[in-house]
């Protein structure tokens, strides 16, 4: 019995894992595709780079640590 409770708690904590990494990969798709939307084509890197610093996602990042 013991080693059932073990395993579906390993399995809840997995099953957690994998919605915030989900979660994450969704958020970085978003954002890359607003700065993307935003550059237009034939962007650089380095106008890419800046466009991403000042996206809303990218100040409360900073603003967190």
């Amino acid at each position: 019995m013991h080693l059932l409770r073990v395993g579906v708690a390993v399995s809840d904590k997995v099953a957690h894992l994998h919605r915030v990494v989900a979660q994450h990969i969704v958020s970085l798709i978003t954002t890359t595709s607003a700065i993307w939307k935003r550059a237009g084509p034939g962007v650089s890197r380095t106008r890419l780079g800046a466009l991403a610093r000042i996206t809303p996602q990218a100040q409360h990042d900073h603003a967190k640590g």
